[in-house]
């Protein structure tokens, strides 16, 4: 017997728009000293969120 071959089906994803919430607040540059921003931009491990999930430009990343 022969066996069927199975297809994959991809997942529809609908396209969220991410903005950078430093440049719709107006920032010029954000300071390391800043601890309350920094958190909202790094995860429990540390590392900084990637601009895919939160949206913020390569400047303010």
């Amino acid at each position: 017997m022969a066996k069927k071959q199975v297809t994959k089906r991809r997942k529809f994803q609908i396209p969220i728009n991410r903005f950078c919430r430093f440049t719709k607040a107006g920032f010029k540059e954000i300071d390391y000293k800043d601890v309350e921003i920094l958190l909202k931009n790094i995860d429990d491990s540390g590392k900084i969120t990637p601009s895919r999930i939160t949206g913020t430009s390569a400047k303010f990343q």
